[in-house]
């Protein structure tokens, strides 16, 4: 029993030494809260580092806090058995402009190296779209987080920053019961904005593609 407890605290301090590790190494992208209520617009800090450790080694920019002269929207996939993707539209001069990463490791483990980058600027008319379904989302009216949780699966992050405010979503398997949990407006945003990335590979978790393009 002794020799357990012996272990036990030896891995959980090799944990610990680990965070430390990677959370000197990475940028933090995220507001973080530790309390158990979890303030709206925040996150963990556990969730924090692991979200930061993919936007970091996708060279992203953080958004947080925000900036009154910006208009950004980003919207980061983790699949756990899956590519990590994020695709990021920026409002410059009256067109958004999207920036997009896919790299080859795994959301719920090591993130890799980038895969593929792009960058296009969206067209009148998809400006236009994309701003439409951003006004139906109403993301800064939303809780961060909705009242499904999972270990597994992949996880959903959507930051917006735009007046000055600065917001996220914090999303498990938003194809789960998607109208159910008031989703839609969501995975809508999500999709149009990996149809309009220009990435070579859609977001998929154990295979299984998660954005089925339309």
């Amino acid at each position: 029993m002794k020799n357990l407890l012996r272990t036990l605290l030896v891995l959980f301090a090799a944990n610990l030494g680990f965070a430390d590790e990677a959370s000197e190494k990475t940028t933090i992208y995220f507001p973080v809260t530790k309390d158990t209520e979890r303030k709206n617009g925040s996150i963990s800090e556990f969730e924090s580092e692991w979200y930061s450790k993919h936007l970091s080694a996708m060279g992203e920019p953080s958004l947080s806090p925000a900036k009154k002269e910006v208009t950004t929207y980003r919207f980061l996939i983790l699949p756990t058995w899956g590519h990590p993707v994020s695709v990021r539209a920026e409002l410059s001069g009256e067109l958004f402009k999207l920036t997009s990463c896919r790299l080859d490791g795994q959301g719920g483990y090591d993130p890799g190296k980038v895969a593929e980058r792009h960058e296009v600027t969206l067209s009148k008319a998809d400006t236009a779209k994309l701003s439409k379904l951003l006004d139906v989302l109403k993301m800064f009216e939303r809780p961060t987080e909705d009242t499904e949780s999972g270990m597994d699966g992949d996880q959903w992050i959507f930051e917006g920053v735009s007046g000055g405010k600065y917001h996220i979503l914090n999303i498990w398997c938003a194809v789960e019961d998607t109208k159910k949990r008031g989703l839609e407006p969501f995975v809508q945003v999500c999709q149009f904005l990996i149809t309009q990335s220009k990435l070579n590979e859609r977001p998929k978790n154990i295979g299984d593609e998660l954005l089925q393009a339309k």
